[in-house]
């Protein structure tokens, strides 16, 4: 088993259709077919079972799968460790990173990275905070920078503070703004807990009639064009 043979596990488990994985993957379907029934031949058993809807893991193969994780993970590491077993800093920094940040801090931290560092290749993994936690407690990546303090037992840095703004297309008094419609957007869960928690501290079980956008940016656009909205 090598690098590729746990990679095209973990692809299949993910896509559960061979013609995606072999897109993906890059070699052809019956390559791939041949790999799966040479890895099953390696460890004597059945790995999946094929259907019309896909493919289904079975016990064994539910088990290497989650090995692959781990496999995938230790075969990065050595060789990154062995890349950097001289004075030339090499290999590829995995990162998770939140949207928010990924557009606006990343880019820069990047480049003055990489300046330092040009041999150093980026992976970079984004999503919402509560995903990238995810992928970090897979270890997929090695380092994740999101919004919120999740349980962490490993190293943790406080980066920034961020301040949360209200903004309205006209002047309002703050002891009006339980009446006043709210526009919200998608957002990360640990930003949402809080401002609902700081509503409820300050206008406990007054309710605000809430409007769903998808971007944040949906949200200043509609404020200057309807001054009813906050």
């Amino acid at each position: 088993m090598d690098f590729r043979d746990w990679t095209i596990l973990k692809v299949l488990y993910e896509q559960k259709n061979i013609t995606k994985t072999a897109t993906l993957m890059h070699i052809s379907q019956p390559a791939l077919t041949k790999r799966l029934q040479q890895i099953e031949q390696n460890f004597g058993v059945q790995i999946v079972h094929r259907g019309r809807r896909g493919v289904h893991f079975t016990p064994q193969g539910e088990y290497l799968v989650k090995c692959a994780d781990e496999m995938l993970n230790k075969l990065q590491d050595i060789n990154d460790h062995i890349s950097n077993m001289d004075d030339k800093v090499t290999g590829t920094l995995r990162i998770g990173s939140s949207f928010l940040f990924s557009r606006i801090k990343l880019p820069i931290l990047l480049k003055l990275f990489k300046d330092k560092y040009p041999d150093v290749e980026f992976h970079v993994v984004t999503g919402w905070s509560e995903q990238i936690y995810q992928v970090l407690v897979k270890q997929d990546v090695h380092i994740g920078l999101i919004r919120g303090d999740y349980k962490w037992s490993g190293g943790k840095r406080l980066l920034l503070h961020e301040s949360l703004l209200l903004v309205s297309k006209k002047e309002i008094k703050m002891e009006d703004l339980p009446k006043l419609p709210r526009i919200d957007y998608k957002s990360d869960t640990k930003l949402k807990e809080m401002i609902s928690s700081l509503h409820n501290i300050y206008y406990r079980n007054q309710l605000t009639k809430l409007y769903l956008l998808s971007h944040y940016i949906s949200i200043l656009k509609l404020v200057r064009q309807n001054r009813k909205f906050i």
